[in-house]
């Protein structure tokens, strides 16, 4: 999704979580799914705006790579 965008930019938690699921054959379940974003989120690599209250609060994007120089 971040590839169509023009530049990178936070995406809706839901709306990610809804393409994700059309795109699968067989997709687990929808709070599997959630469970595994946070993880990506809390592990560093995903980056977080909002309240991870539920998947209509939040969004995600990829976290930008930074080099220690």
């Amino acid at each position: 999704m971040h590839q169509e965008q023009e530049y990178v930019d936070f995406i809706q938690t839901r709306t990610f979580l809804l393409e994700l699921v059309t795109r699968m054959e067989e997709p687990p379940n929808i709070f599997y799914l959630e469970y595994r974003i946070r993880y990506l989120v809390y592990n560093g690599t995903l980056a977080l705006k909002g309240i991870p209250k539920s998947i209509w609060h939040y969004y995600v994007k990829k976290r930008q790579k930074t080099s220690l120089v």
